[in-house]
């Protein structure tokens, strides 16, 4: 179950990067991927905003982003003109 702390955290301050982060992993490991997207795209944006992550901080973040990326393909698979 998912801890209340990051949810919490990310409402009461949507700026904080590293509950956004938290909070987005915590989500993929349970395999709630589309909900995960938010609070991920979310970091992206603090990230190219100044925010700072560390280098494993950064690389947790594209490494999740990408995989999730593959699982919404799976998930909704692109449209196929005929």
């Amino acid at each position: 179950m998912l801890s209340a702390i990051p949810v919490r955290f990310t409402n009461h301050d949507p700026s904080n990067l590293g509950a956004q982060l938290f909070l987005g992993q915590s989500l993929f490991r349970q395999q709630k991927f589309a909900e995960a997207v938010v609070p991920f795209e979310k970091a992206r944006e603090l990230e190219a905003g100044g925010k700072k992550l560390t280098s494993d901080q950064h690389r947790i973040l594209l490494d999740q982003s990408r995989r999730l990326s593959c699982k919404r393909r799976e998930i909704v698979p692109p449209l196929v003109e005929t």
